[in-house]
């Protein structure tokens, strides 16, 4: 008789415990499938004879191991409660089903390797918020339209599409007076991947990432290109990424911008309602029939860096 109880002591007689197998000698192994993963056991053997007389218990005590991972996709709605790091282990993409908030005094780290998809709205951070995209060169974090099936599987079930399609009129990132640090962040067909509403604003940092829309959509009667519409940011920098089919525009944002790759991206920078242009560095511009666009209106005082 096999006897199991949990924890590291044994069950004490042939009652104790849980009933594992009635099993006739010899025996030399027995298989017990009624165990979870990360667990401590201590089973007992009773030796008995027909009689009923049962010889000295014997003991072992085990652990199982960690049970192997099912990578399948990750839901998420809601708002964060406490600091929260998105992995790839055992994940094959998180979905975005409604908004997700990050409220004051909380980060959400979306780790490298990861990929992100959103299917209707995307995160909102708000003031003393921080969303941390932090991908590396060989493993970027990678943010998409549900309908993108060229990484991490057809998430929505719907089959093979075309990729083109899969363009999103939704936002990744609001900030609404958060803040955003993304470095090698790979953003995908959505039509508005950061936004930075008109109100006291925190850090927008981003760096070496790459933001493409295959093809403009039509978002409210307006057919738009993709968009990183930063409407005010109180520090950070804008450096090193490729935008393709992507505008970028400034509004009352004066962080430094450098270093900037547009490619099939006509009027690929516009910079309206500031007084301090000087953070601003352009070389050669040669994307699109107006490569630069500014809006002096209310502007008391303007400075161009050479």
């Amino acid at each position: 008789m096999i006897r199991r109880a949990g924890g590291d002591t044994a069950p004490g007689s042939p009652t104790g415990g849980e009933l594992v197998a009635e099993v006739a000698a010899p025996l030399a192994s027995h298989t017990d499938t009624g165990v979870v993963a990360e667990a401590t056991y201590t089973y007992a053997l009773f030796a008995h004879d027909a009689a009923g007389n049962i010889a000295a218990l014997a003991s072992v005590t085990v652990t199982t191991s960690n049970a192997p991972c099912q990578r399948a996709p990750q839901h998420v709605s809601g708002a964060l409660t406490a600091d929260t790091t998105w992995t790839p282990d055992c994940t094959t993409a998180y979905i975005l089903n409604s908004t997700v908030t990050v409220p004051s005094g909380v980060t959400l780290t979306i780790a490298a390797g990861t990929v992100v998809k959103v299917a209707a709205r995307g995160l909102t951070v708000t003031s003393g918020g921080l969303v941390r995209l932090a991908g590396t060169a060989a493993a970027p974090v990678v943010v998409t339209a549900l309908r993108d099936d060229s990484v991490g599987g057809d998430t929505n079930g719907d089959g093979p599409s075309d990729p083109a399609v899969g363009v999103s009129n939704s936002s990744f990132v609001s900030l609404t007076g958060g803040s955003l640090q993304a470095t090698h962040a790979d953003i995908r067909r959505l039509v508005f991947p950061v936004i930075s509403e008109y109100e006291a604003a925190g850090e927008v940092s981003i760096t070496d990432s790459t933001f493409s829309t295959p093809k403009p959509i039509n978002a409210g009667g307006s057919v738009m290109s993709g968009r990183l519409y930063l409407g005010g940011c109180g520090s950070g920098v804008i450096s090193g990424n490729r935008f393709a089919g992507t505008q970028q525009e400034l509004a009352r944002c004066s962080i430094p911008v450098e270093n900037s790759t547009f490619v099939q991206t006509p009027d690929p920078l516009a910079v309206h309602q500031h007084d301090d242009l000087s953070s601003v560095a352009l070389a050669r511009p040669t994307a699109g029939p107006c490569p630069l666009i500014l809006d002096t209106r209310g502007v008391s005082t303007l400075r161009l860096a050479a």
